[in-house]
């Protein structure tokens, strides 16, 4: 399909420079009856910001690839739209979460969310699914992006806890064994 032709190149650039492939995250603008769509893509260590808004989250998508394809050169939609470091946090846990996945070879992460309040002003909370557990986002959020973000840093944190918990409790059972044999020699030893 014509629209999804960047996303392809970034995932085929990707695999040729054996990067990770490219995780993408939105934005969605009211009204719910014409919603419209900005993206951003993370690829190569960097964010790239869709021009515009579009009709479909596809397009959106589509579009923040073939910015990320131009590497700031004119051309294209726009010139192309480098995410600022204090918007690239805005992504960072979702993305981090998504490349562990990737790693370990897990199932990407899935997000659902709660919404409250009036239309106008709505909060959102999200659940993330990480490894067969979920975890949510501590508060509501003014955004549907910053309550999944929330969510992704809390399940980030929980599983690097465990890591380290992990790591820790295998060097202290090496120090015992170590510990063992030197205060009780002969219990060592064959017979």
């Amino acid at each position: 399909m014509l629209w999804d032709m960047y996303k392809n190149r970034l995932q085929e650039e990707a695999q040729k420079r054996s990067l990770n492939f490219p995780s993408y995250s939105s934005t969605r603008e009211r009204p719910d009856h014409a919603p419209r769509f900005k993206a951003t893509v993370n690829f190569d260590g960097k964010t790239y910001e869709s021009p515009d808004f579009y009709r479909t989250l596809r397009e959106a998508e589509n579009a923040a690839a073939e910015v990320a394809l131009n590497k700031g050169k004119k051309g294209g939609h726009k010139a192309a739209v480098l995410v600022s470091s204090k918007n690239r946090s805005a992504y960072m846990f979702k993305n981090r979460l998504q490349e562990k996945a990737q790693k370990s070879r897990l199932k990407f992460p899935s997000y659902s969310h709660t919404r409250k309040g009036p239309d106008h002003d709505p909060l959102f909370k999200a659940t993330v699914n990480f490894d067969g557990k979920t975890f949510e986002s501590p508060t509501f959020s003014p955004t549907l992006r910053e309550a999944e973000n929330a969510a992704a840093e809390v399940a980030l944190n929980t599983v690097e806890k465990r890591g380290h918990k992990l790591a820790l409790a295998a060097v202290l059972a090496v120090l015992f064994i170590f510990l063992h044999a030197w205060l009780y020699p002969e219990s060592t030893r064959e017979p």
